[in-house]
């Protein structure tokens, strides 16, 4: 592909007029109107001489001559993309101005709505706690009234997060007790009586123990068992005795395990919070590779087919995991 000479910037700039404007009050003729690039006020943007200028001031230019020093090309048609020069008129920046505020296009000074958005008083604390809160809630069936739902950021566990006074987070069911009742007594939680953790309405949170929150949780099954560094033999090594090597020699095993004698109380199957498959499912998966093994791949089919891993197939076949049913 060759050299191709540039077009002449009178030629370029004709390209990009429709001439069969509307024609507006007060104006014999119709406006040329610039469809090309346009600022946000509205004018034309067009690229002549190395540089991008406005595209009713070179019109002017074109047809009328030089644009005299100071003064400005102001529109008498009211209508910033027209480039038509019959509606061309010159005049000071005060003349401009004082036609755009009479035809209504002037916009408000900008130094001045940056001046008054400075002075906007800033929201207060409990401003920004209460507009982060959906005040219909469910009504739980114990409750009277209905649970103010925390709709912002929440803890792992559902609770609330909400930052008052900077980079640190505080409790919102905690924060909502304060700003209502007062300061938290020290060394107490706060309780849900609608055992909801997002809730946040004060009617239904009173401050208690911890003792009290935890049997209080476990009573209604919302209490998940400890475990890791969480676990009580962790928190309280002086109740262990013989513990060689970080394990307790005295605690109970086989079935005088809390876990054998309390079968009911362990989170099994479909009760976890993790389960993918029910039991029906586990069963079915089981019966299939009585039937259908020894094939090749067929642990894998399966995965594919309930969304799982081979391995998991291969835990639920061998009984390591599902040993319930």
């Amino acid at each position: 592909m060759g050299w191709k000479k540039p077009k002449p910037a009178v030629e370029r700039f004709w390209e990009k007029v429709n001439k069969d404007g509307p024609i507006m009050p007060g104006m014999a003729t119709a406006c040329w109107v610039w469809i090309a690039g346009k600022n946000s006020d509205g004018y034309g943007n067009f690229q002549y001489s190395g540089k991008c200028g406005r595209a009713h001031r070179f019109s002017y230019e074109l047809h009328i001559g030089p644009i005299p020093e100071g003064m400005e090309v102001r529109h008498g048609c009211h209508v910033p993309a027209c480039v038509n020069p019959a509606h061309f008129q010159l005049g000071t920046h005060a003349d401009n101005m004082r036609d755009m505020a009479m035809s209504g296009r002037r916009k408000e000074i900008r130094y001045r709505e940056r001046k008054e958005a400075k002075v906007i008083k800033p929201k207060t604390v409990e401003e920004r706690f209460w507009e982060k809160v959906d005040k219909n809630g469910p009504i739980m069936p114990h409750m009277d009234t209905p649970c103010w739902i925390w709709m912002a950021s929440a803890h792992a566990l559902g609770y609330g997060r909400f930052w008052p006074y900077g980079k640190k987070s505080v409790l919102a069911h905690r924060f909502s007790y304060e700003i209502t009742f007062g300061s938290i007594p020290g060394g107490l939680d706060i309780l849900h009586e609608c055992d909801v953790p997002a809730c946040v309405n004060p009617a239904h949170i009173r401050p208690g123990t911890h003792t009290e929150n935890m049997r209080d949780m476990e009573a209604k099954g919302r209490r998940r068992p400890a475990t890791g560094k969480k676990h009580w033999t962790y928190l309280y090594p002086e109740k262990l005795q013989n513990r060689p090597y970080g394990k307790a020699r005295n605690l109970p095993k086989g079935d005088n395990h809390w876990a054998r004698k309390n079968p009911h109380l362990l989170t099994r199957g479909e009760q976890s919070n993790f389960a993918k498959l029910t039991e029906v499912l586990v069963l079915e998966i089981r019966q299939r590779w009585q039937q259908e093994s020894p094939q090749w791949g067929l642990q894998k089919k399966l995965a594919l087919e309930y969304g799982l891993s081979r391995h998991g197939i291969a835990k639920i076949i061998k009984r390591k995991i599902w040993k319930h049913i």
